[in-house]
């Protein structure tokens, strides 16, 4: 277990400060569970923040599988030697059009698609410019194993954007 600061405020200024415990390994949890304990807590703390604040409540470890899922419902997954019409072709692949889009929705489904591939072409080398690579989480493509099968099942402590959440007492 991890000591941590909780302060009542929304917005990481020290209030009403209290501390209170996170767990550090799922196990941790578990053993609480067996031994009875039901009753936890989910803290954040944001990036840069000194102190975490309370969000909800927790009766198991969160769920990556499902956390993942979650996350993959709007991510196109482009490679880094694509080119704007690679990914044009990838966006259409991913917002097939609707049989009944009249003419005018036709034109601003292609313009949104132009501007999307457009945008992620540039970011895209805008990264690989300031960090010379593209980070990849995992490689889908010639690849036999479910990409959500390879996170970790369960976990107390995970970061999602700038916030990072755990499970405490």
């Amino acid at each position: 277990m991890k000591t941590i600061e909780i302060t009542k405020g929304m917005n990481g200024y020290p209030e009403g400060l209290y501390q209170t415990e996170i767990f550090e390994t799922v196990e941790e949890m578990k053993t609480a569970i067996n031994n009875g304990e039901n009753d936890f807590s989910i803290y954040r703390q944001k990036n840069g923040w000194d102190f975490w604040e309370y969000v909800g409540f927790a009766t198991k470890p969160f769920n990556m599988q499902d956390e993942l899922v979650q996350d993959m419902k709007n991510i196109i997954v482009v490679d880094k030697d694509y080119d704007v019409d690679d990914i044009k072709e990838v966006i259409e692949d991913n917002y097939p059009e609707c049989e009944h889009d009249d003419e005018d929705e036709k034109a601003e489904r292609i313009k949104w698609i132009e501007n999307l591939a457009k945008n992620i072409h540039e970011e895209m080398n805008e990264y690989i410019n300031r960090y010379g690579i593209i980070y990849e989480i995992f490689e889908v493509e010639n690849s036999d194993e479910n990409p959500i099968d390879m996170w970790e099942k369960e976990t107390v402590r995970y970061s999602d954007d700038v916030w990072t959440l755990a499970i405490g007492k």
